[in-house]
């Protein structure tokens, strides 16, 4: 959607399509930071996301770079970040090169 969109209003501008990209990137961290927090408030009561932040803040982006399973960082995370990044920036330059030929 972030690359369609850069691609209509940016046209062959290299900064939007940049600024697609972090967004991007931005919206797949978040996106996965927010959902956590559903997820917990939805699994046990809504309280339990005060409690859970009041004891660690940064307790969703721990959980998005952290792999508890086999104890260490997870990779397939920051990898997430790149796909949705590459993805802005490849849909924004192909809906932007074929806008403005058309």
């Amino acid at each position: 959607m972030v690359g369609a969109l850069v691609g209509l209003v940016g046209h062959r501008s290299n900064g939007a399509r940049i600024g697609g990209a972090v967004v991007a990137a931005l919206g797949a961290f978040f996106g996965y930071t927010n959902a956590l927090l559903l997820i917990i408030a939805e699994s046990s009561a809504p309280t339990a996301i005060l409690d859970t932040l009041g004891y660690d803040p940064f307790f969703p982006a721990k959980a998005w770079w952290t792999d508890e399973t086999g104890g260490g960082a997870d990779l397939f995370s920051p990898l997430g970040l790149l796909v949705a990044a590459a993805a802005a920036w490849g849909l924004a330059h192909v809906v932007g090169d074929r806008h403005r030929r058309a």
